[in-house]
Order: C-alpha cells, then structure tokens, then sequence
C-alpha cells in the first residue's frame, strides 16, 4: 500500500496510541529486489480503487500481476511488464 497515499491526508497517523486502520482506499506499489546490488525499486504501481485495499502480496503470472488485498475478498489483476531479457 501506498504509505502517504494524499486522499488519505498523507501518512498513516497514530491517534490515542492506536494506528489509522487505514479504511480509506489507498494507492499500491509492488517492488522488485534486484539481488545484486540488494535494492528494491518500483515494478508496478496504482492508484486507489474503491473495490481494493491493503495490498499485501503480488505475483507475476505470465504476463498479468496478481495482486492480492488483505482488506478485500478478490485478487486484482493489473497488465503485466512488457517483455524483458531474461
């Protein structure tokens, strides 16, 4: 999930010692390791949808990114990368 997602008026807050549920739709990002140099860079991203939430996992499937939500019952299915050398 996008951590200062703005439709959410920025960063996640604490309020009385407990966090924001974080009911309000927010963007995703999915990143990639590269491991040779052990840095994650962005893959794929996405703005808020109302039928999604709380990104927490994805997959490449083919050429279609899983993207599974922790706060919905479905998966979502975004276009995958084009075609890289393998």
């Amino acid at each position: 999930m996008r951590l200062d997602e703005p439709a959410c008026g920025g960063l996640r807050k604490v309020v009385k010692g407990e966090a924001d549920p974080m009911l309000c739709k927010r963007g995703w990002i999915v990143g990639e390791l590269d491991t040779g140099t052990g840095r994650i860079a962005t893959f794929a991203y996405g703005t808020p949808r109302q039928q999604f939430n709380g990104l927490s996992a994805a997959a490449l499937v083919g050429r279609e990114l899983w993207l599974g939500f922790f706060q919905s019952e479905r998966l979502g299915i975004a276009g995958g990368p084009e075609a890289r050398d393998e």
